[in-house]
């Protein structure tokens, strides 16, 4: 925030100094032309510096919210998975309809032995 806000308060001054006319020109009174420089305004150069700085805060804040909401973090991504699977009510309802479908009958030790063949 801090960088931002500094950088922004530092653009702020140059485009000031930068844009400001630096000499006035124009007719004396004798008609021969007279070039003074122009003296540097406080305000202005007050009001283009705290512009520049709230620029530069805003910016930071704006791209540190849109960069937490394309990353949410493991935590959040944990949840958006959760949300996807199905519900234990969904999954037994997909199973006996399976079954009842396929018409597959298969006694427990069988069962056993299929979820046993991996650990051996």
């Amino acid at each position: 925030h801090a960088l931002l806000g500094g950088t922004g308060l530092v653009l702020g001054v140059a485009w000031y100094l930068v844009t400001r006319p630096t000499l006035l020109e124009g007719p004396a009174f004798d008609g021969t032309s007279l070039s003074l420089p122009m003296p540097i305004e406080i305000d202005a150069l007050v009001a283009w510096a705290l512009a520049g700085g709230l620029m530069g805060l805003v910016t930071a804040s704006v791209w540190r919210r849109s960069r937490s909401d394309r990353a949410p973090g493991r935590r959040g991504l944990e949840l958006i998975e959760l949300a996807r699977r199905p519900s234990v009510d969904e999954l037994l309802a997909g199973a006996r309809e399976r079954a009842i479908r396929t018409q597959t009958r298969l006694p427990a030790d069988r069962i056993l032995e299929h979820r046993n063949a991996d650990r051996r």
